[in-house]
């Protein structure tokens, strides 16, 4: 497990081994994803169809089966997310 030490200003510094796994670069964009509790962290995909994909396949992992009114929260969820980034 690893752990970060939060920094002047907010700041944090990702571990090697977990950048190395996220495959991020320097200058790379990372999306906070808000959870009950906790947030994940991912790399902004140029694609975001395929990145939608990729948080569907995640929360399967995570949660399973979700009902169409799941599905219908979580897209809503996103595209909230996604409008709010193109205004800052």
């Amino acid at each position: 497990m690893n752990s970060v030490k939060v920094q002047f200003g907010g700041q944090i510094t990702l571990p090697k081994d977990v950048i190395d796994t996220m495959g991020v670069n320097d200058g790379d964009e990372l999306r906070l994803l808000k959870r009950e509790g906790y947030y994940i962290i991912q790399p902004i995909d140029a694609n975001p169809l395929k990145e939608i994909q990729d948080m569907f396949q995640d929360l399967q992992k995570e949660h399973g089966y979700m009902t169409e009114q799941e599905c219908m929260d979580f897209m809503r969820e996103v595209r909230q997310e996604h409008l709010a980034e193109r205004r800052n």
